[in-house]
C-alpha cells in the first residue's frame, strides 16, 4: 500500500525562515520509505522537507543532465553525415580480416 506524505517546503528549519516563493508538494511513497523518513527525521532533528528536497533537487540535476546530453547527441546527430550500415559492416569486416589473419611462415 502505498500512502500519501505531504511535504511542506515553505519552511527551512536549518534558518528557521519561511519561503513565499516555495510551495507544498505531495508524495505518494511506500510504508517502508515513509517509516525511513520519519525516523530520519526524528533522530536529525529536522523536517520532512529537507530531506526531500535534497533527493529531488539530486534527481532533477542528474536528468536533466542527461537530458541534455541526449539532446547534444541528436544535434550531432543531425548534422553529421552517416556511413551507410552495409558499408559500414563491410569496413568492419575488413578490418577484422586483416587483425586476426593468421601470421604466414
Amino acid at each position: 500500500m502505498i500512502h500519501a506524505l505531504s511535504l511542506n517546503s515553505s519552511h527551512d528549519s536549518r534558518k528557521g525562515t519561511f519561503h513565499r516563493d516555495r510551495h507544498v508538494l505531495s508524495v505518494n511513497t511506500e510504508p517502508e520509505i515513509r517509516d525511513r523518513l520519519e525516523r530520519l527525521v526524528t533522530v536529525t532533528r529536522r523536517s520532512k522537507s529537507l530531506p526531500a528536497n535534497e533527493a529531488i533537487e539530486r534527481h532533477v540535476v542528474a536528468e536533466g543532465e542527461f537530458v541534455e546530453r541526449i539532446e547534444a547527441c541528436m544535434a550531432e546527430a543531425e548534422t553529421r553525415e552517416f556511413i551507410p550500415s552495409d558499408e559500414l559492416r563491410s569496413r568492419f569486416k575488413t578490418r577484422m580480416e586483416v587483425k586476426f589473419r593468421p601470421a604466414i611462415s
